[in-house]
């Protein structure tokens, strides 16, 4: 990795830009200091630029830092109409509230059943207040998105429907003790503030979202069914999570084996099923005699369609920006370091929503990637020894997981040390049984019963997958499962930021990069931005 590389305005931008983010969220600033100085700061730059001064660029890229931290006050805290704020101001108990679903309801399906979404709220009526009896309450708008949980398990109602909700409306619980988990913490990173407990989930209109969202969700739903109606339990929920990212229906034990030995990934959708989406549909297309270019801008809009598909998550909205960048770059003959598409693709995902900067899955999502772009070339050349179709798979697994450790032991408490050798394994068999799904899904647009021979094949992959992560998660020996799988404490965050620094210098500052010297010099990049 040329050094040079990161002299690219972007990586100032988008690093200042985060730093932003990240101070704002810890060290609360005055909003209007933070915005006096951003004011002052931009009208500087100016002034200097007028002048043809040196610190013009300087004072520029600065000003993203308090861009940053503008940016994340705006997302992050209550406005005045929201729920929460009301319930501190007037001590309200049970509360009715109508409002527009936006999550895909999750089913949980322990002891307790019960239902749980996201409610942004438009309007609430306090039942029951510290007032005189007779105080009379009436609907107000209100503003705020409220976590919903339904102990009432049947579900009739979606995403984008307008609901009615009865119960009591109270503050999320925060931890306790320093290495718990803080429950107020991750709904306040979805902008959630307060949560209701309620019976039944009253319907009183049927959503109409837009149209290209209504038949993504009436797709994954139609996938949903041919899954089950070609596979049996638990496969169908296997290929379920696998093709759509939903783990609501997996088996505890089959979701803890994937957990164990460092593959749980593979139950994400990201850049592994965006990859061989694109693959097929470039392929097919280039089969049928369009060019490459054409096969490309064909397949980019079953990209999107797959993202809204799947939930826009951050692993696969990532992976779809990043997507989106290469081919872009490729119509237009431009050469581009996969380091700057990450990059870029981290700044658009945050410019939507900066507060997914501290969602595990955005953190998981972009570290595993950055390791794999930044580490990768270094380990392949330390393991330059091993034969080449080894050197490459073992060393992306190897910087992926390297990424990913501190984080496994910071939030999971865990470190799966079979993670390596695993993904050698589960990936490319995770990667044919993708394949095969889709492939599955769309014969059955034409004839289910030839669709149900590939589900038939799709099954014994499925089944020899299964059967080698038992393997890999020794769980036939408990003893070795638990030296394998070790359990941790919580390290500091400054632990963590430590090893990341010094994870992502070794490419630049390894020994043997200083004895080494390009008689060449370095080469020119093939883009300036």
């Amino acid at each position: 990795m040329k050094k040079s590389l990161f002299r690219k305005p972007l990586f100032l931008i988008v690093g200042l830009f985060i730093t932003g983010i990240i101070f704002g969220r810890y060290f609360f600033p005055p909003f209007f200091v933070v915005f006096s100085a951003l004011l002052f700061l931009l009208i500087l730059s100016i002034i200097l630029y007028l002048k043809h001064h040196f610190f013009t660029s300087f004072f520029l890229s600065s000003s993203f830092f308090l861009v940053g931290v503008l940016y994340f006050a705006l997302f992050y805290y209550p406005l005045p109409s929201d729920p929460a704020c009301i319930l501190k101001k007037q001590n309200a108990d049970r509360v009715s509230l109508i409002g527009k679903v936006t999550s895909t309801p999750y089913i949980y399906r322990g002891k307790k059943k019960r239902v749980a979404f996201i409610l942004k709220a438009e309007k609430m009526k306090i039942e029951k207040e510290n007032f005189s009896p007779t105080f009379k309450s009436e609907w107000r708008q209100v503003k705020g998105k409220v976590w919903v949980t339904s102990f009432y398990p049947y579900v009739n109602f979606n995403r984008e429907d307008i609901v009615l909700v009865k119960g009591r409306l109270f503050l999320p619980r925060a931890s306790e003790k320093r290495n718990e988990f803080n429950w107020r913490n991750y709904l306040s990173y979805q902008g959630v503030w307060s949560e209701v407990n309620t019976g039944k989930v009253y319907v009183i209109e049927k959503g109409k979202p837009f149209f290209l969202l209504r038949y993504a969700f009436l797709f994954a739903e139609w996938m949903k069914k041919i899954i089950e109606r070609g596979l049996s339990y638990p496969y169908s929920a296997v290929l379920k999570g696998m093709m759509l990212g939903e783990k609501e229906e997996l088996p505890p034990y089959i979701l803890n084996l994937f957990r164990a030995t460092g593959v749980a990934h593979v139950l994400v959708v990201s850049g592994l099923h965006v990859g061989l989406l694109l693959f097929m549909i470039f392929f097919a297309g280039c089969m049928i005699g369009f060019s490459k270019k054409t096969a490309l801008c064909i397949a980019l809009p079953f990209v999107f369609f797959y993202a809204l598909m799947s939930g826009l998550r951050p692993p696969i909205v990532r992976a779809s920006l990043m997507a989106t960048i290469a081919i872009f770059c490729c119509l237009m003959d431009r050469e581009v370091p996969l380091v700057f598409i990450l990059f870029l693709a981290a700044f658009f995902s945050l410019i939507a929503n900066p507060l997914s900067l501290f969602t595990v899955s955005f953190q998981l999502s972009f570290l595993a990637t950055g390791g794999i772009v930044l580490i990768v070339p270094y380990l392949e050349e330390k393991f330059s020894s091993l034969p080449n179709f080894l050197k490459k798979p073992f060393c992306i697994s190897l910087g992926a997981q390297l990424s990913l450790f501190p984080l496994f032991s910071f939030y999971f408490k865990q470190l799966p040390l079979m993670g390596v050798l695993a993904n050698l394994v589960v990936v490319p068999c995770a990667s044919f049984v993708v394949s095969l799904g889709f492939f599955s899904i769309l014969l059955s647009f034409f004839v289910f019963d030839v669709a149900q021979i590939f589900f038939n094949t799709t099954y014994l992959l499925l089944k020899l997958l299964l059967l080698t992560i038992n393997l890999f998660s020794f769980s036939f020996a408990p003893r070795i499962a638990s030296f394998l799988s070790l359990k941790t404490e919580k390290p500091s965050l400054w632990l963590v930021l430590s090893y990341y620094l010094l994870l992502f210098s070794l490419p630049f500052f390894s020994f043997k990069n200083f004895k080494r010297k390009d008689k060449d010099g370095l080469k020119k990049d093939s883009l300036r931005f």
